[in-house]
């Protein structure tokens, strides 16, 4: 026939259909075949039990046996052909038309007939995943994936299709409530039959945390001054408490160079001597071209005092620490989101850290959290000859206000420990601190301590100079001095006026406040 045709009512299955080539002529007809459409691969020119060209003598015929497939297909219907070149000059080539429809079912497959959670604490939640797959060429619709325990098993899905050829992700979610084996199975029902996955889980005894009293009221007397109050961690679960409430160490003098566990990114910079050091024999040196900035790792800053230190060197000569114009300084940064958003803590000027300078930043209450980053950065700089600067020393004070900051408290037990408070951290008045207390208690893993605390403290008056030396004045002319009135306490000081016990005239001097 000049026209082949079938179904095949599977997926990944094939036929065989045959046609004959006949050779009416005198003369012996030489032929050979091929696919018509390459693209439409349903259909190969020959079946290996045939060969795609050949001989005829006059008078004679030769069968040749077409493959159809419906391996990669969906259902539906296909078109195609074959041609057949030979040396018969009115005819030299003629087609064999070729029509496939595909008919087969969904197939379905689980990449794990087995979920198993193992040992779970008690009230702790944990998931696992499988594939449903649907290897056949129609598709396959789910109508249900139902459990035997809600209360202790849960799927992410419900009814859903699988077109063919595809899958999707199933989760499971396990939460014991009680101690003991918890077994179940996972029933999926779909257009081609049920099929299910065995679900192993056991519960395991878990620690309960909590702490006598849930809130510290705490009073500081002195601006300098600390105390200490005691609080009692508990364990009323059914397994041993490990509990931690120490705060991150974070520290970097770049000798002999980068500490890189200390650090998530650092760019444009290098351990160097480029523009001097503090201590030892290297600053972290910033000089690149391109990006300039060091990002610290995460730090638990929660139960720690809370006072970033570091020094800073802005460059003021030539080249390798070329001078650092106006606008060219460094901002100090934080963040507590993995660094998606950064909070700025302070601006550092380019014409104050002409030689390394002690910088101490008290962190705000926002920045105390269990994953705080800090970024040195310089946003404006003319390419990497120009505008250097460098950080050396860098600290972040650690000590935490446990006192132990870790322990294991056994079950139906308790351990007593001691929480310090600064009054250096605080201004006079009442303020809220969380404390916070990590453990392998599966319901509460971060447990909060409320410290309602209350500095009763005075302003302290400090000058930066004990005198002022005016000198030699002609007569006529005038000059000025000044000093600095700092405040060291932690209350506000309060400057009403300022006078001179010299027997001068009025017009001789004058003392003005600027702020």
């Amino acid at each position: 026939p000049d026209t082949l045709s079938t179904t095949i009512a599977s997926c990944n299955d094939s036929a065989i259909i045959p046609f004959t080539i006949y050779n009416n002529g005198s003369d012996t007809l030489l032929w050979n075949t091929d696919t018509l459409f390459a693209g439409n691969n349903f259909v190969s020119p020959i079946a290996p039990t045939s060969s795609d060209s050949g001989i005829v003598e006059a008078g004679d015929s030769a069968v040749v046996d077409v493959l159809f497939t419906s391996k990669g297909l969906v259902n539906g219907n296909y078109a195609n052909g074959l041609t057949v070149s030979s040396n018969d000059p009115v005819t030299p080539m003629d087609t064999v038309r070729t029509f496939l429809q595909v008919n087969g079912d969904p197939v379905i497959s689980l990449s794990d007939t087995v979920l198993d959670f193992g040992s779970v604490l008690v009230g702790d939640v944990v998931q696992d995943s499988f594939q449903l797959l649907n290897h056949g060429c129609d598709t396959l619709a789910v109508s249900n994936l139902s459990v035997l325990d809600t209360s202790l098993f849960s799927v992410n899905a419900a009814s859903q299709t699988i077109l063919p050829f595809d899958s999707t992700e199933i989760t499971v979610t396990y939460s014991p409530d009680s101690v003991g084996d918890n077994n179940d199975a996972l029933s999926i029902a779909t257009n081609v039959g049920d099929t299910t996955v065995i679900l192993k889980a056991d519960g395991v005894p878990a620690p309960v945390i909590t702490t006598n009293p849930d809130t510290l009221d705490v009073t500081i007397t002195g601006c300098k001054d600390s105390t200490q109050v005691p609080l009692t961690i508990l364990n009323n679960g059914n397994d041993t408490l490990h509990w931690d409430a120490s705060s991150t160490d974070f520290s970097d003098n770049f000798d002999p160079g980068i500490d890189n566990s200390q650090w998530d990114n650092i760019a444009g910079a290098s351990a160097s001597g480029n523009c001097g050091s503090y201590s030892g024999s290297h600053a972290l040196y910033f000089g690149g071209s391109g990006q300039r900035m060091a990002v610290s790792k995460d730090l638990n800053t929660v139960n720690n005092r809370g006072t970033l230190t570091f020094y800073l060197k802005i460059a003021t000569s030539g080249s390798p620490c070329e001078n650092a114009d106006a606008g060219e300084g460094i901002s100090l940064q934080y963040s507590t989101d993995g660094g998606s958003s950064w909070t700025n803590l302070n601006y550092y000027n380019t014409d104050d850290f002409a030689s390394f300078t002690n910088v101490a930043e008290d962190l705000p209450p926002a920045a105390r959290t269990n994953a705080t980053r800090f970024r040195w950065v310089q946003s404006s700089f003319n390419g990497g000859s120009y505008d250097h600067w460098a950080i050396d020393n860098v600290e972040l004070d650690a000590k935490s206000a446990f006192i132990p900051d870790t322990g294991s408290v056994a079950v139906g037990d308790s351990t007593q420990v001691n929480v310090k408070f600064f009054a250096e951290e605080w201004v006079t008045g009442s303020q809220i601190k969380q404390l916070l207390i990590n453990s392998n208690d599966p319901v509460t893993p971060q447990y909060n301590v409320t410290a309602q605390v209350t500095v009763n403290g005075d302003p302290v008056l400090s000058l930066s100079n004990d005198s002022l030396d005016m000198g030699t004045v002609n007569s006529g002319a005038s000059k000025t001095d000044s000093l600095l009135i700092r405040n060291t306490g932690c209350d506000t000081l309060q400057v009403t006026n300022a006078t001179t016990t010299l027997a001068l005239q009025p017009s001789h001097m004058k003392i003005l406040l600027n702020s």
